[in-house]
């Protein structure tokens, strides 16, 4: 009976994470959804669509312009639509503003925010801010792992989620324009995918032995 208990004690925060789905150009040059609500675990799934998105982290003080340590899919010029995913870990409450760095799709109003403040800091307001801005992409893919469309299982792919990536407290560049282009589509097979469930895989076998260990 211990033992059954402490196995579930264990396997109940993993149970609670969610998978959010978010498409990335789908309806045009909107995130959908663009507003989403997420706790510490849970899972952000980006859909790329046709034609040349991205996925970049800003603050709110600095719409359009990459912050530091921020989140980074890179450009995906896809032709087949939603079969490739960006997964990014939430791995705090706090509110995560992010834009496409292509040209011009920020200042259109492409950009969301997970776990929006109630006032103030909305992201209505980011996007009017937005129309004037500048924009640039981070120099490098950051705070996710890429996986197929199919190696999502449908008993786990809810409407809220979770990946690979905190929302960095660090104030955002304020880097001069940049002119994006597209770059090589990132590895995305299933090698990365896999690796990550055998981590999980991994370190649900190391807790459940530390729990019997202790029992």
């Amino acid at each position: 009976m211990r033992l059954a208990s402490t196995l579930a004690l264990i396997a109940l925060p993993l149970s609670l994470a969610k998978n959010i789905s978010i498409s990335v150009g789908e309806d045009g040059l909107v995130f959908n959804p663009d507003t989403v609500t997420a706790d510490t675990g849970d899972l952000l799934q980006f859909y790329f669509y046709p034609k040349d998105h991205s996925v970049a982290q800003s603050s709110f003080s600095s719409p359009c312009q990459p912050l530091t340590g921020g989140v980074y899919s890179g450009f995906l010029p896809e032709t087949a639509e939603g079969k490739t995913v960006f997964q990014v870990t939430v791995n705090n409450t706090d509110p995560i503003y992010l834009y496409c760095s292509q040209i011009q799709h920020c200042q259109a109003g492409m950009a969301m925010v997970v776990n929006p403040p109630s006032t103030g800091n909305t992201l209505a307001a980011y996007q009017s801010a937005a129309k004037t801005a500048s924009t640039a992409s981070p120099p490098a893919i950051a705070g996710g792992v890429f996986i197929d469309a199919s190696e999502i299982s449908n008993s786990t792919s809810n409407t809220t989620a979770a990946s690979t990536t905190a929302s960095p407290s660090a104030t955002s560049s304020t880097s001069s324009t940049t002119s994006p282009t597209s770059s090589t589509v990132p590895s995305k097979g299933g090698a990365v995918g896999n690796a990550f469930v055998q981590w999980g895989l991994l370190g649900g076998v190391g807790i459940g032995g530390f729990a019997l260990a202790m029992i």
